[in-house]
C-alpha cells in the first residue's frame, strides 16, 4: 500500500509559488535540516542529533523531528514503479500539485533554493507530478 504525505516548498514568507515551480520543473521534493550532511545509510536515531543541532528554535526542531521519518520512509514501490504519493501544500490553502515519488533518498547540498539568501534544501527525492494544477481548498 503507497504512502502519502504533504510537504511545503519553502519556509519563505510569500515564496511557496516559486518553491512550487522549482518542484515541478525539477521533478523533485526536498526538506532542509542537516544542511551539510548526507544521510543516506543512517538511521533516524543517528538523524534526529543532526536535526537538534541544526534546528533553529523549538518550532523549528519539532517540524524536523516529525518531518524527517515520513520523507525518508517514502520511495519507489513495487514492480511496476508505483511510488509513494505526495502533495506540495499552500500552508492550509489548498495544493500546488500531487506527484509519484520515483526514487529512493538523495542529497545535493545546493538542490532547492527557498527564496531565502543562502538557504537550501539539500534532501530530496525525485517525482514524477500527476496533477500539477492548483486545487482550492473547499470552504
Amino acid at each position: 500500500m503507497p504512502k502519502f504525505t504533504t510537504i511545503s516548498p519553502t519556509c519563505a514568507p510569500g515564496g511557496k509559488p516559486e518553491g512550487w515551480r522549482r518542484f515541478l520543473e525539477g521533478g523533485y521534493v526536498a526538506i532542509g535540516w542537516c544542511y551539510d550532511t548526507d544521510l543516506s545509510g543512517k538511521t533516524i536515531d543517528e538523524i534526529v542529533p543532526l536535526i537538534r543541532e541544526t534546528s533553529c528554535n523549538d518550532s523549528d526542531e519539532r517540524d524536523g523531528l516529525h518531518s524527517f521519518p515520513t520523507f525518508l520512509e517514502l520511495g519507489e514501490r513495487g514492480e511496476r514503479g508505483c511510488g509513494d504519493l505526495i502533495a506540495v501544500k499552500n500552508t492550509n490553502h489548498g495544493l500546488f500539485g500531487i506527484g509519484i515519488i520515483r526514487s529512493g533518498y538523495k542529497y545535493s547540498r545546493y538542490k532547492h533554493y527557498t527564496g531565502v539568501e543562502g538557504h537550501f534544501y539539500p534532501h530530496y527525492l525525485e517525482v514524477g507530478w500527476i496533477i500539477d494544477e492548483y486545487i482550492q481548498r473547499k470552504r
